[in-house]
């Protein structure tokens, strides 16, 4: 699990990932990841309290 949850960061970073990641399983939590930020312009990161606009990505 380690080994997964280290590379599942690293694609994260790699891929300048702005965003969560969350994946759960049977109602747990197995990996939870924060990368980029909220606003780039004051250098302000996201966190776990961010909050994020949905659109159409529901339906």
């Amino acid at each position: 699990m380690q080994n997964r949850t280290a590379r599942l960061k690293e694609l994260m970073e790699y891929a300048e990932l702005n965003g969560v990641l969350l994946l759960a399983e049977e109602g747990n939590i197995i990996f939870h990841h924060t990368s980029g930020y909220v606003d780039r312009k004051n250098n302000r990161l996201l966190d776990g309290g961010s909050v994020f606009e949905l659109d159409s990505v529901l339906k």
